[in-house]
């Protein structure tokens, strides 16, 4: 039974993400490939075209600095980051921008973030929330900046059927909705 519970932990993984480095993963894609839950995903500096969906993986993913690190698909998904099977995300030190779609999409998931930037994500299309959708679940976001997102209810966020926001030391601008909140 002990062994069983410490388990997790103790596989618990640390995938490193760098196109510039032979001994790393090329592409968050790829080191999630071989990702199991509870591991981390760190990614190094630099600005990738992709969009992740955590299909019931627990992950944390942690870049270089939301200054340094940016995951920008421009519109080549629904969301850069997609949880909708009540995973757990924790991201850390990224600037996340979709032009055409938001950047976080979670459905019964507890997501969390340090320094993260949103910024520059969706449009008058993306229905509800230009740059977080959220039914259910929880969504906690401390030292980060939500800016210039748009959405057609809600700019910035939307969060529905007993959502929980918990929002510390977040900065909120020129976010726009063409119904409802920006």
């Amino acid at each position: 039974m002990i062994a069983l519970l410490l388990s997790s932990s103790v596989l618990a993984a640390t995938l490193s993400v760098d196109p510039s480095d032979s001994s790393a993963y090329p592409t968050l894609n790829a080191a999630l490939a071989d990702a199991t839950s509870g591991d981390t995903l760190t990614v190094a500096a630099g600005t990738y075209a992709e969009c992740v969906a955590l299909d019931g993986l627990d992950l944390t993913v942690t870049g270089a600095g939301s200054a340094d690190t940016v995951l920008a698909p421009e519109g080549a998904c629904s969301a850069i980051f997609l949880a909708d099977d009540g995973e757990t995300l924790s991201l850390s030190g990224l600037t996340l921008r979709n032009t055409e779609a938001r950047a976080l999409y979670g459905v019964e998931a507890t997501i969390t973030g340090d320094d993260l930037v949103i910024d520059g994500s969706g449009s008058a299309s993306t229905y509800y929330g230009g740059a977080v959708y959220l039914d259910e679940g929880s969504l906690t976001l401390t030292d980060s900046v939500v800016t210039a997102n748009t959405g057609y209810y809600g700019g910035a966020f939307f969060a529905q059927d007993g959502a929980v926001l918990d929002l510390t030391d977040v900065t909120f601008s020129g976010n726009e909705a063409v119904v409802g909140g920006a």
